[in-house]
């Protein structure tokens, strides 16, 4: 009987090669105020999961469900080219019904959403999707959105992580190209990581540890294939890594992580 693809994932993820990687990462974090991310993800989630909640869903607001979008960081990215084409009363129609019909396949589901959303490209209307999934049932709903890995390129946290584990002739986005498919399957990988987090001594944020670690890790990422590949004069207007790390998780760059202490969005080509 063969090895399945979540076995294969376990025993690349617990390969001795990445327990430097791991004491690296432990150092940098412990360095970083991930406490404070936790808080701000803990936010983001009460107000998701107060307004899907049943006794509250009928009474809220325009404004309620603006503050809710405005937690996602694909949602508040792109708000304003969904009410360009719909008023908000409908798209928060979308939203709720992604949380109350829990009858079909979650890939079902965000693939239906996608499709009310003509306006936006597939994979950033899923990215909505699974974000206000997540932050309404974090454990439930794994974050699988495009930085952690993207369908379309085989790029994301996850494959930078197993390039860690390189073989020769094999790299990681090819490892993550063959066993990646669909939402279930990479959930599926992600829970096995939270549980070799845990022995890492990196799962201390409780159900939000594997969104905190990858974004540190695709920040790691940003900085060594983007950042650095920028020119000097443009690279003293990215955030920190911190900063980085906070916008992927859909919170606000403090403003110390900012080097001109402006606002910053991501450029469309690496997200």
């Amino acid at each position: 009987m063969g090895v399945t693809e979540v076995e294969a994932f376990r025993a690349r993820i617990q390969s001795p090669a990445l327990e430097p990687v791991w004491r690296m990462a432990r150092e940098n974090i412990d360095n970083l105020p991930f406490d404070d991310l936790l808080q701000g993800l803990e936010r983001s989630s009460q107000v998701i999961r107060h307004i899907t909640n049943p006794r509250h869903i009928a009474m809220a607001t325009e404004s309620d469900w603006e503050e809710a979008v405005r937690k996602l960081r694909s949602g508040r990215r792109h708000l304003s080219e969904i009410t360009g084409h719909m008023d908000l009363s409908r798209f928060r129609l979308y939203l709720a019904s992604l949380v109350e019909d829990d009858t079909g396949s979650v890939e079902d589901r965000v693939q239906a959403f996608a499709l009310s959303l003509p306006m936006l490209p597939a994979e950033v209307a899923k990215d909505i999707a699974i974000e206000f999934l997540h932050l309404a049932a974090p454990r439930r709903y794994p974050l699988v959105t495009e930085w952690v890995y993207s369908h379309r390129t085989g790029t994301g946290a996850l494959p930078y992580l197993l390039e860690f584990t390189n073989e020769p002739g094999q790299n990681g986005k090819d490892r993550f190209r063959q066993w990646g498919a669909g939402y279930q399957g990479v959930a599926d990988q992600l829970r096995v990581l939270e549980e070799e987090l845990d022995r890492q001594g990196l799962a201390k944020w409780g159900a939000f540890s594997v969104d905190m670690v990858l974004a540190y890790f695709y920040a790691d990422y940003l900085y060594k294939m983007y950042f650095q590949t920028t020119s000097r004069s443009l690279f003293g207007a990215f955030p920190t890594a911190y900063g980085v790390i906070s916008y992927l998780l859909g919170l606000p760059i403090p403003k110390e992580a900012m080097p001109t202490g402006q606002g910053w969005e991501a450029p469309s080509d690496w997200m």
